[in-house]
């Protein structure tokens, strides 16, 4: 099985997350689950802690690139 989310499933993650009110903007973390975003975001089997985004198996095989990248 694959890692990484893919990266139409990243973006739709980060989008989600950016628009939350537990996201920390200024260091990209999650005030709920004290995760760094932009990182966890590109794993495909973990989950929002306030199920805003769940986890996926359907997946690419690489790492997505990161929305500041694109």
């Amino acid at each position: 099985m694959a890692v990484f989310a893919s990266s139409h499933i990243y973006k739709e993650r980060l989008d989600i997350c950016r628009s939350c009110e537990h996201y920390e903007k200024r260091v990209s973390t999650c005030k709920q689950c004290g995760c760094f975003m932009l990182f966890k975001c590109k794993i495909a089997n973990l989950r929002c802690p306030m199920d805003k985004w769940k986890e996926v198996y359907a997946t690419d095989d690489y790492e997505p690139k990161t929305i500041e990248e694109e």
